[in-house]
């Protein structure tokens, strides 16, 4: 089994671990509605680091990076 897959498994396990502790474990209600709801803090965290890694790519893609016969090799 690939090391990618392997690392998908093992994330997917510590979510749903948290996920399930999240419902089992009752805490205190304070602070806004969504603290309340379970697993909204998790989606939340795996949607803004998707976002990241996507925005950067596409700033990448958009022109941050240059392809290598872009500069010339007699330019010192």
């Amino acid at each position: 089994m690939p090391i990618a897959t392997r690392l998908l498994i093992a994330l997917a396990g510590c979510a749903a671990v948290s996920f399930v502790a999240e419902i089992l474990i009752q805490p205190e209600e304070h602070g806004a509605w969504w603290h309340g709801v379970a697993g909204f803090d998790l989606a939340i965290g795996f949607a803004g680091c998707g976002l990241l890694v996507w925005g950067s790519k596409l700033l990448g893609q958009l022109g941050l990076q240059q392809p290598e016969d872009d500069h010339p090799e007699d330019e010192p």
